[in-house]
């Protein structure tokens, strides 16, 4: 019988020191008004009297527009105040009444005084969701929804995205989705990338860009689509930043921090991201195995992840050489080190044989430490006169992963003897150098022309040096023991013509074309390998404006979706005496063929039709290695093909206090298996729903509350499936602004739902059954303290030129 951890910290008592640190401030809550001024053509005016009347107590509070039309009121409490201006030249138009409840954001424009007044009333603007030619853009610049949030909260009420609290993010349920920030490639995936987004403000997002199409100047391998983060350039001049604590509780405790600084000055800018911290967890999992054998096996594992410390930095710089010139550079490194230790047992009954049942208990720790440092220079040429910009960008990243993991298996009837053990060292270094150029220009006839060239050059090494466990002895295992090297080139080239005909009609298209290089060596068993391809790929969009309530388009691309370097490295991972995991180095990538329809109705509603073709899939699949041994494998296993409608709703109601967001999506997969072992055609149905409400300021308590749920069905992927499984997670934010601070309680998946999963496959010499429990159900505490001019804002938008391959090695 397996002893399960128990909570350290209770939730009951993390809710009440929440709720009465919440509910005790609101008496001391303030808020800011900031907005700019603008004359009837949009120039901004400086120098205008700004004064704001309480009309409730007759407060007044006075200040004047700077040069760039800005204003700002801090220190206000919730009341409903009257701006006026006192000016010979401009007045209002009409008499603006603003009833504050948070931190508010407006745009004021001024007219002659001829205008005849009439009343105003302002309320919170609310995030606009629109479709452009080739992706959606959500706006939320100066909206509640990024004010004291993070990249990750906004993430979570962004249409068409699917993102969990445990760092899986899909669009339209597909997976596979890669974040760029200011078109620059994030190389995290998962928790990581969770974690990280989750650190970073969101008071200076503009516009999050969702690509379900990405165009050709995206580089290739983005099958799930892309999700750009558009941040606002830094104007304000000085130093600003924040301090946010976490502490997330599952069946362990979990501790993590971030300070994130901006400096700026005329010319120079810089941007300073630290995180930090430590995290442990709790896993294991049920697999009954029947051979045709008659032999039938349950494999018990669990993990204990005892703390995994880790540690990153990620800074920017750029300076201004002259109005049309800037050079910049980036710097990241991250450091994690994991010490798990994995136990379990194996029972084995020999069916209508009469041989003896065997019981072998197993012990597995692993230790891993990883390493992650790469350097961007990069420099963007602007010439708005001649409607043209060029980009230059030079990468470099060093990956080094290494793990050492011990495997002693014991017979239970006689548990001081080993009945077998063996342990490998592992050691993965991966190097990437790469180069690219973009150009964009506005031609004759207003049509957009951009354009660029890329090279990348990857050289992968991997070490394994395996043991086995002999009369007390651990003795190399030189048939085991290997050393693979890889080597990979890719040079690639895109261009891409638009050009809006009339206010109807809009088309874009271009093309990608990719030529890859590789090499492979397996050093210690003398084996070689080199293969060469050449990808096209075309993209085509139409844009047709009904009127501005109804938008109609259609898109056609095709992709490539390349194995990540750990899925290529043919050395052989034991997790039980009779399981073993394995890659393999004669992976292809698959290719895909996707087409588009999509329908928008007043912004609100979005209808999408879809197709996918997709060719040479791969997926680690269960063989058997006779009798009793299952073997995790990789092939490239068929093909598939995916008909898909979603519907999306994003819409606020009552006065904008409660917005909600809902994504249903149906889909129907047929796929084609064809590997060792395992022979079918498959069909099945996908369904996927993910709802998302958020309630502003709820019974006036100054606390905001969000809700969010999703639910996917059975998932089939080659020969194995996967159980249906949801998840519903709670929310309250609040926000101090007086001390420049917020606090955060996060439930997820409070009601245990994605606790146990359901893996199923089969073959032609077994079947595996596997019941794994996740610690998915957990309760969050986060502390943020603004400092500065409490905004974070990105120096430049940068576009690096190693992203996919940095994004495989994971």
């Amino acid at each position: 019988m397996t002893n399960k951890p128990c909570y350290t910290i209770t939730v009951r008592t993390i809710c009440l020191f929440f709720l009465l640190s919440v509910w005790c401030t609101p008496a001391l809550a303030q808020y800011t008004l900031q907005g700019v001024m603008s004359d009837s053509s949009h120039h901004l005016l400086s120098d205008i009297p700004v004064q704001l009347v309480s009309t409730d107590s007759a407060s007044q509070y006075n200040t004047v527009t700077d040069k760039l039309g800005k204003f700002t009121f801090n220190n206000l409490t919730q009341q409903r105040y009257q701006l006026k201006i006192n000016s010979v030249n401009y007045q209002l138009a009409g008499k603006l009444i603003i009833p504050l409840q948070r931190d508010t954001f407006i745009t004021v424009n001024l007219s002659d005084p001829s205008r005849t007044l009439k009343e105003i009333t302002v309320t919170s603007s609310r995030p606009v969701f629109k479709k452009e030619i080739d992706r959606f853009v959500f706006n939320v610049q100066n909206t509640s929804l990024v004010a004291g949030n993070n990249i990750w909260g906004v993430l979570t009420q962004t249409p068409m995205v699917n993102a969990q609290e445990s760092g899986t993010l899909s669009l339209l349920g597909t997976q596979g989705v890669s974040v760029y920030i200011n078109n620059r490639k994030s190389v995290l995936s998962g928790k990581d990338l969770q974690q990280y987004l989750s650190s970073i403000p969101s008071d200076n997002i503009q516009q999050i860009e969702v690509f379900t199409m990405p165009p050709s100047k995206y580089e290739a391998g983005n099958p799930g689509g892309v999700i750009n983060i558009v941040l606002k350039k830094n104007e304000a001049e000085g130093l600003n930043g924040s301090v946010g604590v976490t502490d997330n509780q599952a069946t362990y405790n979990s501790q993590s921090g971030n300070i994130a600084l901006n400096y700026r000055s005329k010319k120079y800018g810089q941007q300073l991201t630290v995180n930090s911290g430590s995290r442990r967890g709790y896993y294991y999992s049920d697999n009954d195995i029947t051979y045709t054998g008659k032999q039938k096996e349950l494999i018990h594992n669990q993990t204990i992840k005892k703390p995994e410390n880790y540690t990153g930095f990620s800074t920017s710089a750029d300076y201004t050489i002259s109005p049309k010139s800037v050079i910049g550079a980036v710097a990241e490194y991250r450091t994690a080190h994991a010490n798990d230790y994995n136990s379990g047992y194996n029972i084995i009954n020999y069916i209508d044989s009469g041989q003896k049942e065997e019981q072998y208990y197993n012990e597995n720790p692993e230790r891993r430490n990883t390493n992650y440092l790469s350097f961007n220079l990069n420099y963007q040429f602007t010439d708005p006169k001649r409607k043209q910009e060029l980009m230059i960008s030079a990468d470099y990243f060093d990956y080094q992963n290494d793990q050492l993991a011990r495997f002693l298996s014991f017979n239970r009837s006689n548990p001081d003897s080993v009945h077998s053990g063996y342990r490998n060292a592992t050691s993965q270094h991966i190097r990437n150098y790469a180069v690219k150029a973009d150009y964009t220009k506005t031609l004759a006839g207003n049509i957009k022309l951009e354009t660029g060239v890329r090279f990348s050059r990857t050289q992968t090494n991997n070490d394994l040096l395996s043991d086995n466990y002999v009369t007390g002895e651990w003795i190399i295992n030189t048939n085991r023991s290997n050393k693979f090297r890889y080597k990979e080139s890719i040079a690639a080239a895109y261009v891409s013509l638009y050009r809006k005909f009339n206010e109807h009609v809009e088309v874009k298209a271009g093309g990608r074309i990719e030529e890859t290089s590789l090499e492979t060596a397996q050093i210690t068993s003398k084996q070689t390998g080199s293969r060469q391809y050449f990808n096209f790929f075309p993209t085509a969009y139409l844009n047709y404006t009904i009127n501005d309530k109804n938008v109609l388009s259609f898109a056609v691309r095709s992709d490539i979706r390349r194995p990540s370097y750990s899925q290529l490295n043919p050395f052989i991972n034991i997790i039980s005496d009779k399981y073993l995991v394995k890659g393999n180095p004669e992976l292809r990538p698959s290719n895909s063929m996707i087409a588009e329809i999509t329908y928008t109705l007043n912004k609100d509603y979005i209808f999408i039709a879809r197709y996918t073709r997709e060719n040479h899939l791969f997926e680690q699949i269960a063989i058997v290695i006779p009798p009793d041994t299952t073997l995790l494998d990789r092939f490239n296993y068929g093909n598939s093909d995916e008909w898909g409608l979603t519907s999306i709703i994003n819409k606020s109601l009552m006065k904008n206090k409660w917005k909600i967001t809902l994504t249903n999506s149906f889909s129907l997969f047929k796929q084609s298996v064809d590997v060792p072992q395992v022979m079918s055609n498959t069909r099945n149905f996908l369904y996927m729903c993910n709802l998302s409400q958020q309630f502003s300021n709820i019974f006036n308590s100054k606390i905001d509350v969000s809700f969010n749920g999703s639910y996917l069905s059975k998932i089939v992927s080659a020969n194995s499936e996967i159980t249906g499984f949801g998840e519903v997670g709670i929310g309250l934010l609040r926000k101090i602004p007086a001390w420049n601070t917020q606090l955060s309680l996060y439930a997820g998946d409070i009601f245990n739902t994605q606790r146990l999963k359901h893996f199923y496959s089969i073959n032609d010499f077994s079947v595996s059954d596997m019941t794994g429990f996740s610690d998915t159900r957990f309760i969050r505490i986060t502390i943020t303290q603004k400092i500065g001019s409490n905004k974070i804002k990105a120096v430049k938008r940068k576009s690096t030129s190693n992203g996919e391959e940095a994004n495989r090695v994971q």
